[in-house]
């Protein structure tokens, strides 16, 4: 409940019922009999946080996954999420979110005898090592404006008819810039500007509800503006900070190709197809002048001028 984590390996005689009663308690899948029937982990989850941005090489085929000689079936629980699946479809590995931690539990024992996952050093070492630093809530470090419009956070309000969430920029302290005030440049002092809260001022009361111990805040367009903003449940007691940066479609940098354009400028002549032997200047130059042809014409008439004295000075009469 208050942010730690749990693996469970269980063994081989474990009592089947006291788990289950157990696994009950978290929404986890219950414990069937154990199998001495051989099993491969085929399948390895990496959009969950444990196995996220782990490997560089996402597939499945280039790591040495886990085969047990000896497993328990695992039913499927209301609030699992699968980690390790056998070749089969089987769970090897779930997890399940309690409150603010998690409880993660194997389908094998742990003694070498029946599993191999301590010999899968690519899989055990970061599984373990980010099991330890999961939350059953991600602190996220900073959300961008205009895209993220939900915020999750742990419900301290026991009455949200009394004490309603608001959000308000930042004082300057907690990183927004300090600019001079118009009004004060002849003394000297600085004034401290917070950004605009969207169109609403200084104040936001987001749409709230409360999911037992978690509260979900929908900001729809409110935050507008990049910088810090307090989260408030009292007037006089932040809960939180959020920081907000500004979305960054603008860098995206990915082009339309030839058949797209050709689509988009079906009505016009103005697209203009390049190749390694084209002089792209002279190609908008002509598209925007025409065909210069001024040039020729000058070089003509000095041919023809020369022509014509040739005529005058060596014709015979």
């Amino acid at each position: 409940k208050n942010g730690g984590n749990a693996l469970i390996f269980p063994s081989a005689n474990a009592d089947i019922n006291s788990y289950n009663t157990a696994l009950s308690a978290f929404g986890g899948g219950n414990l069937q009999s154990l199998s001495t029937v051989k099993r491969s982990v085929a399948d390895i989850n990496t959009n969950e946080f444990v196995f996220k941005d782990v490997y560089l090489n996402t597939n499945a085929n280039n790591l040495k996954l886990p085969e047990t000689a000896g497993s328990f079936a695992l039913g499927h629980g209301s609030r699992e999420e699968i980690l390790l699946r056998y070749r089969d479809g089987g769970i090897f590995v779930a997890k399940y979110k309690s409150d603010n931690g998690n409880l993660y539990l194997c389908a094998a024992p742990l003694d070498a005898q029946y599993n191999s996952l301590v010999k899968s050093a690519e899989v055990f070492v970061p599984m373990v090592y980010k099991m330890g630093l999961s939350r059953g809530s991600s602190g996220r470090i900073a959300y961008t404006s205009g895209k993220d419009n939900t915020i999750e956070i742990e419900n301290k309000s026991a009455n949200i008819d009394k004490n309603t969430y608001k959000i308000t920029p930042s004082v300057p302290q907690r990183g927004m810039s300090v600019v001079a005030d118009q009004s004060s440049k002849k003394g000297g002092n600085t004034a401290a500007q917070s950004p605009p809260l969207g169109d609403l001022g200084g104040e936001l009361i987001p749409e709230q509800r409360i999911l037992g111990s978690r509260a979900v805040l929908s900001l729809g367009t409110g935050i507008r503006t990049a910088g810090f903003y307090d989260l408030y449940l009292k007037q006089d007691s932040v809960q939180n900070v959020f920081a907000f940066n500004y979305n960054r479609n603008e860098s995206n940098l990915n082009y339309m190709d030839e058949k797209g354009m050709a689509v988009l400028g079906a009505k016009s002549d103005n697209i203009l197809k390049a190749n390694a032997t084209t002089n792209f200047v002279e190609m908008v130059g002509e598209r925007s002048r025409g065909i210069v042809l001024w040039k020729w014409c000058i070089i003509a008439a000095l041919l023809f001028l020369l022509a014509e004295t040739l005529l005058i000075r060596l014709w015979k009469k």
